[in-house]
């Protein structure tokens, strides 16, 4: 009748993963969104004002199978992932708002609640654990899209970089960005120089904003259409900081951004066929995938023989390339720039047969399939520069018979099974 107790508290702020190990298995199902608090002190509980706290409102957990594979074979069942930068929803504000609560060892607390073992044995006081070990960043920060559309001050541009993670916004200089009128144009480019710049972002964010005076953009045709403005770097950068002291991953001309909303993180589940996919901004919901034939899967190899109602289709084992794009889907958004697409069973079926394996299996994202509250489109996701399937969770459901036929004839007796989804007959 032991209750599970937390030992171990780790935070990884390259993955942004908090780590949980227990002295048990333990069964996380019962955590709720609001459960989990991190704290500055222990004393946030009596005295919460005089010390600071955020409650997590959009982690999930990893997969299982995920964990068998990133933790040791020994700990790995009683180990609990809370992956905060996925949706990173959490993470932004944590790092722009209360960056001490993941940096400094005598200020991140965690808070939980409950928790059960594998048997039902709950924690009866709420568990107060300090961290253990962090788990430093020190990787290249993404600039993952921007913005260019009309300022709210008279004369000038308002230029928005969207990135991976909250930057120190004093160390912003304009001096290392280029505008350009296409990836292929060394001529038709705006290369800013500080004096251009003036950065209207005062706190540490992932979203800058800086204004741009009009007269930069007199003779160009940049920013007069998506198709006409994009934007690279210098090719060594040494100025532009994340809060960790990371400087931005350099992008050349021939890589150069588009501007618009890029997709930057894509989970499929393979039992219920739900898509997640991330945008490196606010999607509008009215405008997102009217068309779901925009969306579409890659691999480079397909499986074997199945069966499809009353017919065959053979799909040989073979290394030809494969690629797959649904039919139809609803969809539904969660926090801005994170958009759900539910397949339906047709397409889920058709999307098994291509290699869904790690490092195999690729998303497929068509231009203008949704746009952000400006209108602008998304940025396409083709096969030149088609996105890997971040997370994966296989499929482990046992296939459900929706009907069985038999017909007996003079010289041969058929059994026909329909079942609810494709099934390989190996």
């Amino acid at each position: 009748m032991t209750p599970p107790d937390l030992i171990d508290y780790q935070i990884d702020e390259r993955t942004y993963i908090f780590t949980l190990l227990f002295d048990e298995v333990v069964d996380p199902t019962d955590l709720m969104v609001g459960d989990i608090v991190l704290m500055s002190s222990v004393v946030n509980l009596t005295h919460p004002n005089q010390t600071l706290s955020y409650t997590l409102t959009n982690y999930t957990l990893v997969n299982q199978s995920d964990v068998n594979s990133l933790i040791s074979y020994q700990y790995a069942k009683r180990t609990v992932l809370l992956d905060l930068g996925f949706l990173r929803f959490d993470e932004f504000q944590i790092e722009s708002k209360h960056p001490s609560l993941q940096r400094n060892l005598s200020q991140s607390f965690l808070y939980l609640p409950k928790m059960k073992d594998i048997f039902g044995n709950k924690i009866v006081t709420p568990t107060i654990k300090q961290v253990d070990k962090f788990l430093t960043n020190s990787r290249a920060v993404v600039l993952e899209s921007f913005d260019l559309s009309d300022s709210d001050h008279s004369g000038y541009k308002l230029l928005t970089l969207y990135f991976a993670r909250a930057m120190d916004v004093s160390t912003i200089d304009c001096s290392e960005f280029i505008l350009a009128e296409s990836r292929s144009s060394s001529i038709n480019i705006i290369s800013l120089t500080t004096s251009d710049c003036t950065v209207r972002t005062k706190t540490n964010l992932r979203e800058v904003k800086i204004d741009l005076p009009y007269s930069l953009f007199s003779s160009s045709s940049i920013g007069s259409s998506s198709s006409a403005t994009f934007l690279y770097t210098l090719s060594s950068m040494s100025l532009c900081q994340d809060i960790y002291g990371n400087f931005i991953e350099p992008i050349a001309s021939s890589a150069a951004l588009q501007v618009g909303p890029q997709i930057v993180k894509v989970s499929i589940d393979l039992n219920n066929g739900n898509l997640l996919m991330v945008f490196s901004k606010e999607i509008s919901l009215s405008s997102a995938f009217g068309n779901s034939s925009s969306v579409g899967f890659y691999s480079s190899l397909t499986k074997g023989k199945v069966y499809l109602g009353s017919n065959y289709d053979v799909y040989g084992y073979s290394n030809v390339a494969s690629e797959y794009y649904l039919t139809t889907a609803n969809s539904y958004r969660q926090n801005d720039s994170v958009v759900y697409l539910q397949l339906t069973n047709e397409d889920l079926s058709r999307v098994k047969l291509l290699d869904v394996s790690p490092g195999s299996f690729f998303f497929l994202l068509e231009g203008n399939a949704c746009s952000d509250v400006n209108g602008i489109g998304n940025v396409a996701k083709t096969m030149n520069s088609r996105l890997f399937v971040t997370r994966i969770i296989p499929d482990i459901k046992v296939p459900k018979i929706l009907n069985i036929t038999l017909n007996i004839g003079s010289e041969l007796m058929m059994i026909e099974v329909i079942f609810e989804m494709f099934v390989c007959v190996c």
